[in-house]
């Protein structure tokens, strides 16, 4: 039996992994404003009442987002290393 074997380094560098948690923890919840908007708002207006908590949610719902784009930038060094 082929087992595939996970780590965090094979997860981040599925762009289809990536692309889902980006789209599914940057614009929850659907109905409303996205979560990640309105923690993005808060702290830019001077992060008045934020507590710890909040911030390690700012990162966990930001961190699909900055692997996004180290993909993009792999993606863009690698094809013009080729060229």
């Amino acid at each position: 039996m082929n087992e595939q074997k996970w780590s965090l380094k094979k997860i981040a560098d599925n762009l289809k992994v990536v692309t889902l948690l980006f789209v599914v923890l940057s614009f929850a919840p659907f109905d409303s404003k996205p979560h990640l908007y309105e923690k993005l708002q808060w702290a830019y207006y001077g992060a008045e009442g934020m507590r710890v908590i909040d911030f390690i949610d700012l990162a966990f719902h930001l961190l699909p987002t900055i692997l996004l784009l180290r993909l993009g930038v792999l993606f863009l060094v690698r094809s013009t290393k080729h060229a």
